[in-house]
């Protein structure tokens, strides 16, 4: 589903989403196909159920955001570094 799909079936609400196709575009990460797991009203009860999804199946890749947001935009962050194991 495309974000303006989104915005029109869950007005006012903040989504829970796995991304399906994206892009990367200057520093930003343009979604094209999303797919909705839950909808609430409150942005607490949605990022609750992001951190199960994210816990549970860490490989997923799965945002909130809210649908009175025109764009969905996703700056990207490059990490440098050693990171730690365990």
């Amino acid at each position: 589903m495309r974000w303006d799909e989104v915005r029109v079936n869950f007005p006012g609400q903040w989504v829970v989403a796995e991304v399906l196709k994206s892009h990367g575009e200057a520093h930003t990460r343009v979604v094209e196909d999303l797919a909705v797991l839950a909808a609430f009203p409150g942005s607490g009860e949605a990022m609750r159920r992001q951190l199960e999804i994210r816990r549970a199946e860490p490989s997923r890749h799965v945002l909130i955001a809210f649908t009175g947001w025109e764009k969905l935009e996703i700056e990207e962050i490059l990490w440098a570094g050693i990171r730690r194991a365990g």
